[in-house]
């Protein structure tokens, strides 16, 4: 949390008779631990009650339940729900006779977001007792109420009386911690799990990085129950079932990136291969900052998406796919909390690259956010900019555009990338070297040999092309030698070429504009000046039978 750790935070809040505070987590096992440490560094007699809709009023003492008494059943057995329970603690300020629950203590109301939302019954009493809460200190002194909540709940009459503290995800010491509990359960229960030596320890630990305590907890337990046995061949399905718990936050996507090759683009590939040291520890020890990110610019097809996987495969880093746009939800604050969510599980994977694909999709209508969402765009947007400006994680952010015009200028503002590139339609050598990737990668059984083909003649014929339309075109080609049960051949592909219609006759104008500010606002990914695009091709998009009539259809008599 910065200048203090989040347990001292929660500690510093108690100790100082802070009325109400708001925890955010979903780890209600940590909660109590965190009450628990606070209150015994304390030293002093303070009482932990907490309440839940399931098991009512529980009291604590050293972090494990205590039998009531008969006159505290019977004290407690009214109080159903949060509105009764702050009435009965806090009492009447008013009043000499009734000052609620007197004793020092903290009062825990765990999962209370459900009885904070607007919609919910008895919501005008509840905030106006959580009003009376917060000046509960002017007439008693030692009670804290912790409001527990999986999602933040902000109440506008409290936002400056509430202290909202988000839990982070836990550090490698607490999933070690983790790992342990989980080994302890199982040898208990009659199995032998011994993880030998310290830097298995270590891999195995950080294998659950970006996951929550319980989410560990999960994934430590299937893999001893699976395996019967926690080593270093257990950490891929670890792996795998983190891919698959973070997929379900739906924001996030964890990818594996396969053996993908890059076509051309030189001076993009050298500028990464450069920052790839800079997350190095001989580069901490030099003084340079770790880089924080790189805007690709350019046409669909020409290669982003493949940069992204390929970089996280040459570095050998975790990829995970951000996409805004599904941070956005229903609920007031959720955004933002999406957003903060999903920055936070980024930065305990790190170091890692964040990939946001298409960035200025995910962020459209940030504009006009004030008029048409409450201005919930323009604070998700606020969210992101200040986490990539203040950063100090090894995260990675490799965002990809199609279209600079439609995104916020704050984003492309010196400062927030380290740099911005444009990938222009691949050039003649780049095309030759997408026909070698594509079609070397192919069995001899389908090609024969890779030197039976004319890549300079290729290169040649699909000048304009990109380079998924030149994939493409090997793909169909590979159509036609299979169904007639032959290799395929070099007229296979020029007639796949020629049938296609490329992206650069439709986008000419579009492809002419951009290349203006190639040099002056953004790199070239490929060095050199960009080839002229194509003349317009005889075999143009059919017209409709309107516009092939050069008359007016309504002068006709």
């Amino acid at each position: 949390m910065g200048v203090m750790e989040f347990r001292e935070e929660v500690g510093a809040y108690v100790g100082s008779n802070t009325p109400i505070i708001q925890i955010v987590s979903h780890e209600w096992e940590v909660v109590e631990g965190l009450i628990t440490k606070a209150i015994r560094d304390l030293g002093d007699e303070r009482e932990y009650l907490k309440w839940s809709n399931s098991l009512g009023i529980q009291l604590f003492k050293k972090g494990e339940p205590v039998e009531l008494s008969d006159d505290q059943k019977s004290e407690f057995a009214p109080l159903v729900n949060p509105t009764d329970i702050l009435e009965w603690y806090i009492g009447d300020s008013a009043s000499g006779d009734n000052q609620g629950y007197g004793k020092p203590s903290v009062l825990h109301l765990e999962d209370v977001h459900m009885f904070m939302d607007e919609n919910s019954p008895g919501y005008i009493d509840m905030v106006s007792w959580l009003r009376q809460a917060a000046r509960m200190h002017l007439w008693s002194s030692g009670r804290t109420i912790v409001l527990g909540t999986t999602r933040a709940s902000y109440i506008q009459e409290l936002e400056k009386e509430m202290p909202v503290l988000d839990m982070p995800l836990p550090s490698l010491e607490n999933l070690g911690t983790v790992m342990d509990d989980c080994i302890d359960v199982a040898n208990k229960g009659g199995l032998k799990i011994k993880v030998k030596g310290d830097e298995v320890r270590s891999e195995l630990v950080k294998s659950t990085m970006g996951l929550t305590v319980m989410e560990a907890n999960v994934a430590y337990n299937k893999a001893i129950y699976v395996h019967k046995a926690l080593g270093i061949e257990q950490i891929p399905f670890i792996l795998d079932e983190k891919k698959q718990i973070i997929k379900r936050t739906g924001i996030l996507e964890y990818i594996e990136p396969g053996d993908q090759k890059v076509g051309g683009l030189g001076d993009l590939t050298s500028w990464l291969k450069i920052r790839k040291e800079g997350f190095s520890s001989e580069a901490e020890r030099y003084g340079l900052e770790y880089p924080r990110g790189l805007l690709l610019l350019g046409f669909p097809g020409c290669g982003k998406s493949l940069t992204a996987i390929h970089t996280a495969k040459t570095w050998n880093y975790p990829l995970l796919r951000f996409d805004i746009g599904r941070a956005f939800g229903s609920l007031v604050g959720e955004s933002e909390r999406n957003m903060r969510q999903a920055l936070k599980v980024a930065e305990a994977i790190s170091p890692c690259i964040l990939w946001i694909d298409e960035i200025e999709k995910g962020l459209s209508g940030i504009e006009s956010s004030g008029q048409t969402d409450g201005g919930t765009s323009a604070r998700v947007l606020g969210t992101f900019l200040t986490w990539m400006q203040e950063k100090t994680s090894p995260v990675f952010v490799l965002a990809t555009s199609n279209n600079i015009d439609r995104m916020p200028p704050e984003l492309t503002r010196k400062g927030r990338f380290d740099e911005i590139f444009f990938v222009d339609l691949p050039n003649h050598d780049s095309r030759r070297a997408i026909f070698e990737i594509h079609i070397g990668d192919k069995p001899e059984e389908s090609i024969g040999s890779i030197e039976s083909f004319d890549l300079e003649e290729l290169a040649g014929i699909s000048s304009g092309y990109t380079g998924a339309e030149i994939k493409q075109a090997v793909i169909e080609g590979m159509h036609v030698s299979f169904s007639e049960n032959r290799l395929l051949r070099q007229e296979d592909l020029i007639s796949s070429l020629k049938s296609t219609y490329p992206m650069y006759m439709t986008m000419r104008d579009a492809i002419e504009n951009m290349r203006l500010r190639k040099g002056k606002m953004y790199k070239p990914a490929e060095g050199g000046d960009s080839e002229p695009l194509p003349k317009k091709r005889k075999d143009s998009i059919p017209l409709t039978p309107q516009e092939r009539r050069r008359s007016n259809p309504f002068a006709d008599g």
